[in-house]
């Protein structure tokens, strides 16, 4: 199963979540890799490849029920094939990856912030909206809806 490795790139970082024991059998979250990392930039972390594996083995073998309500407890917005994301400034491309920022309503105005809370946002947006047909997309309201993180990820 193909992932969309370029939206890892998009994170800015090179590793991932501390590697879990071959005992421990726990839930693997983008968003927590993503935090892991910056709270512990030279600690021992998964490689982008070993965080796809650990998502993949996650989701494959969890009841679908708890990734549903685990969805529903993000502020994360997942869209469908057709809808389009919202007119945005680019923050980051890699491949057929990219991540968005916009302020939302009627304006498009250009916005910044910190990577860390573009990678959070993308993490979370990567937790919630990850697809069978292996793409993500979906957006995040970021930095208390200062500006909108759009995350559109097609293999």
């Amino acid at each position: 199963m193909k992932f969309p490795v370029p939206i890892l790139s998009l994170l800015a970082v090179a590793q991932a979540v501390a590697i879990p024991s071959g005992s421990e059998a726990s839930a693997f979250s983008f968003e927590q890799w993503v935090e892991d990392i910056i709270a512990s930039p030279d600690g021992k972390h998964l490689s982008p490849e070993e965080a796809i594996d650990a998502h993949l083995a996650y989701i494959n073998g969890t009841d679908v029920n708890l990734l549903e309500s685990r969805a529903l407890e993000k502020r994360v917005t997942c869209w469908t094939s057709s809808t389009s994301p919202p007119p945005a400034w680019l923050f980051r491309r890699c491949g057929n990856a990219r991540i968005y920022g916009t302020t939302g309503g009627s304006q498009s105005l250009p916005v910044t912030d910190i990577c860390s809370k573009v990678a959070r946002a993308a993490g979370r947006v990567m937790d919630s909206c990850y697809r069978s047909d292996n793409t993500v997309r979906g957006s995040e309201m970021v930095s208390n809806k200062a500006y909108q993180l759009n995350l559109n990820g097609v293999n």
